[in-house]
This record gives structure tokens, sequence and C-alpha cells, in this order.
């Protein structure tokens, strides 16, 4: 029975339609359990209050029905039941539920909410969407792709860290405008990554040329790991089809 209820909310494989049907469900439960976040506070329609107590009630349930089959989905864990919550994911279904039962609480106990509290339980509640990740097959196979790529994703990174950094001390040096440190660093991260908003620029010679080639150089940055990762999910996609075809044959 538990292995079945496995391959119902955490197939690996794709085609089984009862894993389709509860991956989609679950889908259309976190969409609806965003939908109170469209409206500010002091607008929220008393009907969201019902849509919050029955996401947060199907989240649990789904909750429990993981940690029951953790054993499972973890099988490189000793003590899986155990360390199951300190996962990534287990650790993002916790922290979507959480707000739903605080709000419940301090619904009927409005006394408790500060401005505070209920700024970070609306922010706590947007990590739900975080939650759509776990029921999309495609996004499971990007999150294996990523994984798998993970060493040559660590180079792109550390060269885009360090090249922010050099180029923010060089540009904080020569550009009179720049007031502090982080003003060098916030325009070296938005010249890398080709955005520019232009609320912070240089003005000096070698400022500008500073900024040609954060710009050259932030072209490269960002194509190389988007070709890593486009490269292993066609990859994987291709190894799926063959997997597939193997099966019908």
């Amino acid at each position: 029975m538990r292995e079945k209820l496995y391959q119902i909310i955490k197939s690996p494989t794709e085609g089984n339609s009862e894993t389709t049907l509860y991956d989609y469900f679950m889908m259309v439960v976190i969409i609806l359990s965003l939908l109170p976040l469209t409206y500010k506070p002091e607008a929220e329609p008393h009907w969201v209050i019902y849509v919050e107590h029955i996401a947060v009630t199907i989240f649990i349930i789904d909750y429990i029905l993981r940690w029951f089959v953790a054993d499972y989905e973890y099988p490189g864990l000793k003590l899986p039941f155990l360390q199951y919550i300190y996962q990534p994911m287990p650790i993002i279904d916790l922290l979507s539920i959480l707000p739903g039962i605080l709000v419940s609480i301090t619904y009927h106990n409005p006394e408790f909410m500060t401005l505070m509290l209920l700024r970070l339980t609306r922010l706590a509640r947007v990590l739900r969407s975080l939650k759509i990740l776990e029921y999309s097959h495609s996004f499971r196979v990007l999150r294996a792709v990523i994984k798998n790529s993970i060493r040559p994703l660590k180079a792109v990174l550390a060269f885009a860290i360090t090249y922010i950094i050099i180029s923010s001390l060089i540009i904080f040096h020569i550009e009179p405008g720049f007031k502090d440190f982080f003003e060098a660093l916030y325009w070296a991260t938005v010249s890398l990554t080709t955005v520019g908003y232009g609320d912070i620029v240089p003005t000096t010679m070698f400022g500008r040329i500073v900024t040609m080639a954060s710009s050259i150089i932030g072209i490269a940055v960002i194509a190389l790991p988007s070709g890593i990762v486009t490269a292993g999910y066609m990859k994987a996609l291709e190894e799926e089809e063959e997997e597939t075809n193997k099966d019908l044959k």
C-alpha cells in the first residue's frame, strides 16, 4: 500500500494517470491558495479565510503522506522519517503550511496579529509558489539537470562573483559620483547582468570603459549557464524518450 501511495504522490516517471491527476490537483490548490495575496490585507474579501483553511488542510495531508513514504523517496538516508523534515522541499512544504495555521489562529484572535507578523505571514505564503516545482514533471527534469550540472554552474557563479567584486572596487575608486561601496556593487551587478537601469552611471572615461567591458563579459556570463542547462535538459529529454521507447518495445 505504501509503495502504491508513493507511486501516486511521488512517481519519478511520467505517464501514470493517477500521478498526473494528483499533480494537477495539487497545482490547482497551490494557485488557489495564492489568490489571497492578490489583495491588500485591509481589502481581503471574507471568502479568503475559507480558501486558506481548505488549502492548508490539503497541504497538511499531502505533507503527512509524503512523510509516510519518506523511505521510498529518500532510500539513501539512514533515518528517512526523521531526516525527511530537513530536506529542501519538505522545508518549503512546512514553511508554506505554517502561515496558514497562523492566519487561522489570528483570524479568531486578531489582537495577536501585529503589522510585522502580518507582513511576514504574507511573505511566507509566497513560498507556496515554489511547491509547483514539486508537482511539475518538466521542473523535476530541470531540477535533476541543474543537480547534474552543478560543477560547471558553480564555476560560472564563482567567476561572476569575482568579476563583480573586482569591477566594484575599480569603479568605486575611479568614479567620484559613487558615494559608497554598495552603490559600486549594485552598479557592477546590474551591468554584468546587462540590465543597466541607468539610475547610477559612470561619468569618467575609465568608468565608461569598465562599463563597456562589464556589458560584454556579462553577455558571456549569462549565456554560459543558459547553454549548460539547455544542453543538459535536451540530453535528459532524449534519454527519457529512449527509455519510453524501450518500455513500449
